[in-house]
């Protein structure tokens, strides 16, 4: 028992289980876990934050009337000379934890002290940085995640969940660039078995894509030949932030070329409007028209999902009609006629929508992430590494 929780007697039974339910909570959080504007982009199941939650709830109701005591007592030993965190003061502190400028500070100082403590001191392997971060994802502190690029925190957050978590509080609070600054901080300084772990990779698209500028779009460019170049992949999601990116920014070919390289099973809707949308852009209106043609003749029964965006349809029309090819307006929109009777336009979710939607738990059967509407895709055909196969793993 710890220095601080000794002291505190009147709930050692407690902190006894406070350790058997984190301990019971970090085994299942340790097993490999696949996973490849509602302003997240996971799920606070695939992040963990939801086992996270049922320990903190069971400490919190343990240590009930005595948590202010626990504070107190905590703080008056961090003034000691001799101040040691050992883990169960840090476990407690964790759970415990609320927005209250005291308690957040409180954490801070304990992570520091421990982290800088002998190595003989710490108990076994276990890992606090994940247990950290759903703590900040939940209390929506995303300063916590700023520390990952201390470098005297390097071994702290060395997971790749941490990471993951904490570009995902980045990205839920808006803050695009930070994303960006704390990946590119990570990739060059944390020592991985890949070097860019495909949730990461996911999230900094999807960040350079909300920038929207012709400088998010060459870093997240040049980011895509470095991944190609590499052992690693991107998924769908990320390639479809990608490619709306490049449309975006009047990049239409770039965004074909890369099109042209991929699996036509990886034609999800996302990817099917981008590619006909960026055909329009150069005006190469009967290209686009084909591909929404072959939509129509495909088997009904085997069409699994929606073949084009309204969004994109209406982009397309307003194009045609700010060209000299003005005379296609009516063929144009006899095809628009057929894909909305034959039920293949998707009118409930925009592109962004549908680009941003969260990615929601593994299937335990299937192995496979489920979404709430489209199957999450590798698009590259290369083989995933162990260490890519775990988002909510330590």
């Amino acid at each position: 028992m710890s220095l601080v929780s000794r002291n505190l007697s009147h709930y050692g039974r407690a902190s006894y289980s406070a350790n058997r339910l984190l301990d019971a909570s970090q085994r299942q959080s340790s097993q490999p876990t696949t996973v490849s504007s509602r302003r997240y982009l996971f799920s606070e199941e695939v992040l963990g934050v939801d086992r996270f939650l049922d320990v903190r709830t069971k400490i919190n109701s343990q240590f009930g009337k005595h948590k202010e005591k626990f504070y107190d007592r905590f703080e008056e030993h961090l003034k000691g000379e001799k101040s040691s965190i050992l883990s169960e003061d840090l476990k407690n502190l964790i759970f415990l934890c609320d927005k209250a400028p005291k308690e957040v500070d409180l954490l801070k100082q304990a992570i520091a002290i421990f982290e800088k403590q002998n190595e003989s001191l710490r108990f076994g392997n276990f890992q606090f940085g994940p247990i950290v971060m759903r703590m900040a994802y939940h209390l929506n502190l995303p300063e916590f995640a700023m520390m990952l690029m201390e470098k005297e925190y390097i071994n702290f957050f060395s997971q790749l969940s941490s990471v993951t978590i904490a570009l995902d509080l980045l990205f839920k609070n808006e803050r695009y660039e930070d994303v960006v600054k704390v990946f590119n901080f990570v990739t060059e300084n944390y020592k991985f078995d890949t070097k860019y772990p495909s949730d990461f990779v996911t999230l900094y698209l999807a960040s350079c894509y909300k920038i929207n500028t012709l400088e998010a779009f060459d870093q997240s460019y040049r980011l895509l030949r470095s991944v190609k170049a590499s052992t690693n992949v991107v998924k769908s999601r990320g390639m479809g932030s990608f490619l709306a990116l490049a449309v975006n920014q009047k990049q239409p070919n770039i965004a074909l070329e890369i099109i042209q390289t991929l699996s036509v099973k990886s034609y999800s809707t996302i990817i099917q409007s981008i590619r006909v949308q960026a055909f329009a852009e150069i005006e190469r209106f009967h290209d686009a028209f084909d591909i929404l043609r072959y939509q129509l003749k495909k088997d009904k029964a085997v069409t699994r999902y929606k073949a084009v965006h309204q969004e994109t349809l209406n982009k397309i029309e307003k194009l045609i009609s700010e060209s000299s090819k003005k005379d296609l307006l009516p063929e144009f929109q006899l095809l628009v006629k057929n894909l909305s009777e034959s039920n293949l336009v998707e009118t409930e979710k925009t592109l962004e929508q549908a680009i941003l939607l969260p990615i929601e738990v593994v299937s335990p059967k299937s192995g496979q992430r489920k979404q709430s509407q489209q199957q999450q895709k590798q698009i590259q055909p290369i083989q995933r590494t162990k260490q890519s196969a775990k988002v909510a793993a330590n």
